[in-house]
């Protein structure tokens, strides 16, 4: 399937306020001295906990919490990112980003 004449490997990526873990976020807004505009990432009625089907902060949501977080798949030959935040976000903590961004420097 496709062109097999064209290179498809990823050439950048664009993160928008993007999540990056999910376990993290009530913490993360709490050191900031936010509060969350959805409420408590752990929560039963989080988008969060509803996208993973496990309520986030328990034991069993932990290894999803893993598989969905983008920090999880960093390796030496991703591409460049482009990380763009607000530091008034209250959806996702700016630290999200700060610390994907960080995580990324130390392999790339």
């Amino acid at each position: 399937m496709g062109d097999a004449t064209k290179n498809t490997q990823v050439q950048a990526v664009v993160d928008w306020f993007g999540p990056i873990y999910f376990s993290t976020m009530d913490a993360e807004f709490a050191a900031l001295g936010q509060t969350a505009a959805m409420g408590l990432t752990n929560s039963t009625k989080s988008p969060e906990t509803a996208y993973l089907g496990k309520t986030i902060g328990t034991p069993e949501a932990e290894e999803l919490v893993k598989q969905a977080s983008p920090q999880t798949y960093i390796t030496t030959d991703d591409p460049a990112f482009f990380i763009q935040h607000g530091t008034a976000d209250r959806n996702i903590p700016i630290t999200q980003s700060e610390n994907f961004a960080k995580a990324l420097e130390k392999v790339l």
